[in-house]
């Protein structure tokens, strides 16, 4: 520690030459040594400044680029929320030097806490996404989650509304309510793509519209003949020139975001006695589709999935129809 006190002296005196003589200097040395007997002198490191900054701006380049690419504000906030969650349980480590050790304790510390394998393997992705973009864009020689496997977790039965519980669902709704639902049921959007829909994208001769999907990425849909009826039911009651195709039904008529689309058909399910969410309805959607026989090419179009894989969980076969394709076929 002697050492750091002695480079700070010869750092001030330097400095103090060129406005004092050198008895006042060596008078100005006696008394600091006096004042900073016994105090132990540290250099203080500033790398983790330096790495602070550099984090900030590779961060600020990153959702930059995921805006561009037309993520929504939601899935920002998701990779946002792993990004700031691991760099405050690794400490303000460098991104571009993080190594596989670093990553594998943020997901021990996650399992650790109890949480569970699907949401680990969430942020697992959100870092292989990231990681990968250090990578292709040059910011790093190497991409540490090419080393960390996928986090394996059971795979939940995607289950559909049954048609009696949907008839006490339809019973329960207003025509708002009822309108909403049927647009879920007959389209199988997404609830996001719901609240961007607008009145004047819907083709009622031709019973469809254009969506805006996962990506900016557009896409048709369309209207059974229940969905256009409720649907055209409920736009006659506005009187408002929100462009909205949903909007609240106070005097306000703002448009629904996805927060109040989603009070709106949970509400609905508990006054039906049946436990709903948007997402269940877009479920019901492509499990109906599956078992009417539509091809489950056909069914990832009208999804917006871009991968098939995830468009064949709904082509499960129940085992009703098992026990009915034996007896018809194993005679």
């Amino acid at each position: 520690m002697t050492d750091v006190k002695d480079e700070f002296l010869r750092n001030l005196n330097a400095k103090l030459l060129k406005n004092f003589s050198a008895p006042q200097i060596q008078d100005i040395n006696q008394a600091l040594m006096l004042c900073l007997h016994g105090i132990t002198m540290t250099k203080q490191c500033t790398d983790l400044v330096v790495h602070r900054d550099d984090n900030t701006k590779i961060l600020k380049y990153y959702f930059a680029a995921k805006q561009v690419a037309g993520l929504s504000k939601r899935s920002l906030e998701f990779y946002s929320s792993t990004l700031s969650d691991f760099l405050n349980v690794v400490g303000n480590v460098e991104l571009t030097k993080v190594d596989v050790i670093a990553i594998q304790y943020f997901l021990a510390q996650k399992k650790q806490k109890g949480i569970k394998n699907v949401t680990i393997d969430n942020h697992r992705r959100n870092l292989s996404a990231f990681f990968g973009w250090l990578h292709k864009n040059k910011f790093r020689s190497d991409n540490p989650m090419d080393l960390i496997p996928r986090i394996k977790f059971p795979k939940r039965t995607r289950e559909a509304v049954p048609e009696e519980d949907l008839e006490k669902i339809r019973q329960a709704c207003d025509i708002r309510e009822r309108a909403l639902i049927e647009v879920f049921l007959s389209t199988g959007c997404r609830v996001g793509e719901i609240v961007r829909m607008e009145r004047q994208q819907i083709d009622f001769e031709r019973s469809e519209a254009i969506v805006l999907g996962k990506g900016n990425k557009e896409r048709k849909v369309f209207f059974n003949e229940t969905a256009k009826f409720y649907l055209q039911q409920y736009l006659a009651t506005r009187n408002d020139n929100n462009p909205a195709l949903f909007v609240s039904d106070n005097k306000l008529h703002r448009k629904l975001e996805i927060s109040g689309i989603e009070i709106i058909v949970r509400e609905v399910g508990r006054r039906a006695g049946v436990k709903i969410f948007p997402h269940k309805l877009r479920h019901t959607f492509a499990t109906r589709a599956i078992n009417r026989g539509m091809p489950v090419e056909v069914l990832q179009r009208l999804l917006g999935h871009e991968s098939l894989d995830t468009t064949t969980i709904y082509a499960k076969v129940n085992d009703e129809e098992v026990k009915y394709s034996h007896g018809k076929y194993c005679y």
